[in-house]
């Protein structure tokens, strides 16, 4: 299900991507499931929304949490296709480790990943301790979505 989802949510990506649209507010709340295996993403007026430097301010102060799925460069207003894949990457870390880690400890580590990428390690390592399904595939694939240097970040 969960390879099902992502594939989706990346296939929608790739789209807005070719159209050279970043959604920049990619997050669990945005993925809507509209049956039980099939999804759409939501909330694209943030691509417009996103482009006012003003207006961007006022939404990141009034809640720290949501900005949490964002990439460390989005926090400064710098937003390009590897900020959604940071994204991504922090859904997916939600998905695969919500069996061990509560809500605020899931938010500290999305937080403290951005500067600490090495903080990574110890959750994936849980992961395929408790024989999280393809928790290898995971353990391959979020660093690289999880790079805090966009360069570094793989693409969809």
């Amino acid at each position: 299900w969960l390879q099902n989802m992502l594939g989706q949510v990346l296939d929608a990506l790739e789209y807005l991507h070719q159209l050279d649209i970043i959604h920049r507010n990619l997050k669990p709340s945005n993925i809507a499931l509209v049956s039980s295996n099939h999804c759409k993403l939501q909330d694209l007026s943030s691509e417009v929304l996103m482009t006012h430097k003003a207006k961007w301010n006022i939404r990141a102060e009034e809640d720290p949490v949501q900005k949490s799925w964002m990439a460390p460069e989005a926090l400064n207003f710098s937003f390009s296709k590897k900020a959604d894949i940071w994204s991504l990457g922090c859904i997916i870390l939600d998905m695969v480790s919500c069996s061990f880690l509560d809500a605020s400890e899931a938010m500290l580590l999305r937080k403290s990943i951005r500067s600490l990428p090495g903080g990574l390690r110890s959750v994936l390592s849980t992961m395929e301790g408790r024989r999280i399904p393809q928790a290898k595939t995971f353990s391959a694939l979020l660093p690289q979505m999880l790079q805090p240097e966009p360069s570094e970040r793989i693409a969809v």
